[in-house]
């Protein structure tokens, strides 16, 4: 038999936006009173994804935001090791390379993957100068490329305070990401990873981080000229 829904108050959505949250419920209504027995329809996991996960983790990166730095830091970690490991094969990442077979794999990616510029700094050359060049909208604006972001996942996220970035924070997952790939292709780990600039960090035109190898555990001197 079909699940009876209750209508939703439509004096309450009057607002351009309660208009476009309206159809949406309005839809998933529809598509609930086709289900039974506890089973959905396509249609109503499709809906689910598009509308309903997205503010459930809308609303978990609002409280993760106002989290102590430490814990707020291994969320992240999370987010951006699991991102960077479902994204390996998509962005053509194979192991066993050495870092500048890597670092020069990953200059030849083509928009939307790249193109990304790297510098090694430093005397010993485990610092990395890393900026992914971003794509641009018609009005020459960066166009932050986080699928989160870009799939508009996080429309619900300050937008209360009026803030036009939804989550400055997500670029450290975005750090925790680049951290992976280096490791997955190379086997180097990597100390840490440095947001230098971004669109969600500081309306960058660029994703620029400092990458910090670990030091090997052992190397020669350098020869003195």
């Amino acid at each position: 038999m079909a699940k009876k829904v209750a209508k939703v108050d439509t004096k309450r959505l009057t607002s351009k936006a309660g208009a476009v949250e309206y159809k949406a419920v309005q839809a998933l209504q529809e598509e609930f009173s086709k289900a039974s027995d506890g089973k959905w329809t396509p249609d109503v996991t499709s809906i689910m994804y598009k509308e309903w996960l997205p503010r459930i983790f809308a609303g978990v990166m609002e409280q993760v935001r106002d989290l102590p730095t430490e814990h707020k830091s291994k969320v992240l970690k999370g987010m951006g090791c699991a991102c960077g490991e479902w994204a390996i094969p998509i962005i053509g990442i194979k192991p066993g390379q050495s870092l500048e077979e890597y670092l020069n794999c990953m200059a030849l990616k083509v928009p939307p993957l790249g193109p990304r510029k790297f510098i090694r700094v430093g005397d010993d050359g485990n610092i990395i100068d890393y900026k992914f060049i971003l794509p641009r909208d018609k009005d020459g604006k960066a166009v932050c490329l986080c699928p989160l972001v870009s799939d508009n996942m996080f429309n619900l996220v300050r937008k209360k305070q009026g803030d036009p970035n939804p989550l400055p924070e997500i670029c450290a997952c975005s750090a925790n990401t680049v951290k992976c790939w280096i490791k997955q292709g190379t086997g180097i780990e990597v100390d840490h990873v440095e947001v230098l600039s971004s669109v969600q960090v500081n309306d960058g035109s660029d994703c620029h981080f400092l990458v910090r190898l670990k030091p090997s555990a052992f190397s020669t001197p350098k020869d003195e000229p």
